[in-house]
């Protein structure tokens, strides 16, 4: 396998961010340079001359890759395309359907379009194709996912404490009996694990055992969540309140609840997550959590315009963004408290 910057980071003791610099023609302590050029010989690192020619005569180009085309991440796509607008960067945005054969199809398209950077949504564990972005030294932002193994700027919602707080919510309310329908199992995507672990961390402050049976997925599909949402439903016990941690768990649980005309709050208690486009129509108004997606898209914008600009001070960083709970009327206490 060819020497990557990472190989010469281990080796030398110098961060990855000022490598790149370095090796982009920026100066640098003549202790730091005299190290990573010690490492570049010693481990046959070959120069991406080809590379920095792109960093120099840029496309102008970004790529912005999302799951699937909704309201979230039209905003987001709208909030980075104003930070990006000033700069005259052209963006090419993908939506791919939430499938993996799709997504790497598309990033190849954007290597091969040479594009000077790329934002990515993507839920999952792996995703090689990432590390030939970064051996070509095109800047990647990854947004809300901790991918193992790839060292590059990452920005997240603060999810665990979005997951707590909600939760909290349902149980100042008097709720002990709380499902929740949550994003994939065995921790294969971040958000959906870290929200899950806010779930847990609320219930055990209130020395509350977590019931298996109340945690359902969603897979972040509607369709999904709405049959997760039906499975609690017809729990016995039901459920006195449900936490849906998505915009896809959200649409799938308010289905589930008008088709079988559970009353909100009087007989269910429900916390949905983001807002999105028919939430005006439901009643009563939903207490969710809201994500800042004009933050989040600003922020993954201009972490991407330093890196193309050659500023790796603090790469690779992971930045958190806080949440926001909105206080509808989905929470009343549950029907057998008086």
């Amino acid at each position: 396998m060819p020497v990557t910057i990472k190989d010469i980071s281990k080796y030398s003791g110098v961060s990855v961010g000022s490598i790149s610099r370095y090796l982009n023609g920026f100066t640098c302590k003549e202790k730091t340079a005299a190290a990573i050029e010690r490492a570049v010989k010693e481990l046959g690192y070959k120069r991406n001359f080809t590379a920095r020619g792109l960093r120099t005569n840029r496309t102008m180009l970004v790529g912005i890759v999302v799951p699937v085309l909704n309201s979230f991440f039209a905003s987001i796509l709208s909030s980075a395309q104003r930070a990006l607008d000033p700069h005259h960067y052209n963006i090419i945005f993908y939506d791919y359907g939430n499938k993996r054969e799709n997504l790497e199809a598309k990033l190849q398209y954007l290597l091969d379009k040479q594009v000077d950077g790329v934002i990515l949504f993507y839920y999952g564990k792996s995703l090689p194709v990432l590390q030939t972005f970064l051996d070509r030294e095109i800047p990647v932002v990854i947004v809300d996912e901790d991918i193992a193994g790839i060292d590059t700027d990452k920005v997240f919602a603060d999810n665990e404490q979005a997951g707590y707080e909600a939760t909290a919510v349902l149980l100042k309310a008097g709720h002990r009996n709380i499902g929740i329908i949550g994003g994939y199992e065995k921790n294969e995507d971040y958000t959906g694990t870290e929200r899950l672990r806010g779930y847990l961390r609320a219930l055990q402050e209130y020395k509350i055992e977590p019931d298996p049976s109340l945690i359902e997925y969603g897979h972040h599909d509607y369709k999904l969540s709405y049959k997760a949402a039906k499975r609690l439903i017809a729990r016995m016990p039901r459920p006195t309140a449900l936490f849906a941690t998505s915009y896809h768990a959200t649409m799938g649980m308010t289905l589930a609840l008008n088709e079988d005309n559970i009353k909100v709050p009087g007989e269910l208690s429900v916390i949905g997550f983001d807002k999105f486009d028919f939430l005006d129509v439901i009643q009563p108004p939903l207490t969710l959590i809201e994500q800042p997606y004009e933050q989040i898209g600003q922020i993954s914008a201009e972490t991407l315009l330093k890196r193309m600009n050659g500023d790796y001070e603090g790469f690779p960083a992971r930045i958190i963004v806080k949440t926001r709970l909105i206080q509808g009327k989905s929470v009343a206490p549950p029907n057998n408290i008086k």
